[in-house]
């Protein structure tokens, strides 16, 4: 059943992915009889794109962990990035601006949480005329 849970959510992450050029998606998941473990490492080249776009993660009730990183660069555009809990509170954030420079804008977002409420957790992920790299890391262990 676990097995079954982690394919329809990684399945469901791929097909949610923002719509971009180039996407590279690794998944690494590994169970034993007390403790399962998923990773997932998702990047996305941005091309002047101009998207909102929502990546829902599903943690089970009884998760012990949940660890979310987001590191984005943009040459030129704004990018906003917002994860939310289940409830709707919004647990972190940042935006990033450039036009046009030689030097990328930076941004990141790393967050763990301990025995994290189970539901859908969302990362926001808000591009307008971005050109760039987003790198998303993701991991639940229960």
């Amino acid at each position: 059943m676990k097995k079954s849970k982690i394919l329809l959510i990684t399945i469901g992450l791929i097909i949610c992915g923002l719509t971009s050029n180039a996407q590279n998606v690794k998944v690494n998941v590994k169970e034993d009889s007390e403790k399962s473990e998923y990773k997932r490492h998702q990047s996305f080249t941005l091309h002047d794109d101009s998207n909102n776009q929502v990546i829902d993660l599903q943690v089970d009730e009884g998760s012990n962990k949940l660890k979310i990183m987001v590191k984005g660069a943009i040459r030129d555009g704004k990018m906003m990035v917002e994860l939310e809990d289940p409830d709707g509170n919004i647990k972190g954030t940042f935006a990033i601006k450039s036009s046009q420079s030689k030097n990328k804008a930076k941004g990141n977002l790393e967050k763990s949480f301990i025995d994290p409420e189970g539901g859908t957790w969302r990362l926001r992920i808000q591009c307008k005329n971005a050109t760039g790299q987003i790198e998303i890391d993701t991991e639940i262990r229960k």
